[in-house]
């Protein structure tokens, strides 16, 4: 029989070329079946920040409730009220001054029971001591024209303009330290302050370990005073549509920014309105745009001349040394690959 090493080169071209289209087709099928599992387990974790956001946004009417209001919950308040006699079980007759205490936990906030957490934005009035005898027990008497204007803490909801319950928040993890909104954006979603960063970048605020993660700030970022500079840390998920700080790119364009200049940003400390006055991208390493601190006037006002020169477009926001910054941060792979970053600072109104 004669050998044809022609036709048996060519039949084996054709089999290699069938097996790499195979081959190629099966890992295109595999690339598509993780990028859509990849899609069901980003859309599964994000449906724990909106169910988070349900708890803590029980209802539309928490938005109305006026800064200047709430703020006077997070500051320590004594309030002297006039004397009253009373009368104790054993007839004698007492006068004391009562002192009316209302510390918000600014410094140190303990955990709070779930079931102390009342969603009320109601004035309560404040109950005077009552007389009492051995044979009878007398009601709380209201004395006129005493009303407590610092409503209690453990009975009212703590809200700013993002609407968050914070003190709901705090009891559900304890390194929770703010909310961040951007209005018509995806963007609300709770912040915690940590040293543990790693932990922050795989798992949820609840604890679910996923690659879209939590908002965060550094442990050394000072919310308390507050500091000059605040910096808020967030993934950028391409994948399910404007998840975490993926919205933050959408600044590139000053058209963007035009129609979304506000920030809310809500603290356990201090309930703030921003307006982004610089949007640009930076390399790691390039500088500390999360810098806590500075040594002097003349540093601070050199980190942000520096914010707005680079900035990819002039605001015309003026800021200062006086001002007090929030700095948003998220990778940006179009820019400088994995060492891009993405950069949108506010300044608090």
């Amino acid at each position: 029989m004669h050998y044809d090493s022609k036709k048996v080169a060519r039949e084996r071209a054709i089999r290699d070329k069938v097996s790499l289209v195979l081959i190629v087709l099966v890992g295109i099928g595999l690339v598509i079946y993780a990028i859509v599992l990849q899609k069901q387990e980003i859309a599964a974790d994000m449906q724990e920040y909106e169910q988070l956001n349900q708890e803590v946004q029980p209802t539309e009417s928490s938005l109305n409730v006026l800064p200047e209001q709430t703020v006077q919950l997070l500051q320590p308040v004594e309030t002297n009220i006039p004397d009253q006699q009373a009368t104790d079980d054993a007839g004698q007759s007492t006068t004391e001054p009562v002192t009316e205490s209302n510390p918000m936990p600014a410094i140190v906030l303990p955990d709070i029971p779930a079931a102390t957490i009342a969603h009320t934005n109601e004035t309560a009035t404040v109950a005077q001591p009552t007389t009492k005898s051995a044979d009878s027990n007398v009601a709380p008497a209201l004395k006129p024209g005493i009303t407590e204007t610092q409503p209690d803490p453990a009975k009212q909801s703590i809200v700013g303009k993002t609407g968050a319950d914070l003190a709901a928040c705090k009891a559900a993890n304890d390194d929770f330290i703010a909310w961040l909104k951007i209005p018509d954006t995806k963007i609300n979603y709770p912040v915690v302050r940590t040293d543990n960063v790693d932990y922050y970048l795989t798992h949820t605020f609840t604890g679910k370990q996923s690659k879209i993660g939590t908002l965060f700030s550094l442990g050394r970022t000072d919310y308390e005073t507050p500091g000059q500079n605040i910096a808020v840390y967030g993934h950028h998920i391409t994948t399910g549509g404007g998840n975490m700080f993926q919205p933050l790119l959408s600044y590139k364009k000053q058209s963007f920014w035009e129609k979304h200049q506000t920030v809310y940003f809500d603290t356990l400390y201090d309930l703030g309105e921003y307006t982004v006055f610089a949007a640009f991208n930076m390399t790691l390493g390039e500088w500390d745009v999360a810098a806590a601190g500075f040594a002097d006037e003349l540093a601070f006002q050199a980190f942000l001349t520096r914010a707005q020169a680079a900035s990819l477009y002039d605001t015309g926001i003026a800021v200062d040394t006086q001002d007090h910054i929030l700095t948003l941060i998220t990778c940006d792979r179009s820019y400088h690959g994995k060492d891009g970053r993405f950069i949108v600072m506010a300044v608090k109104q």
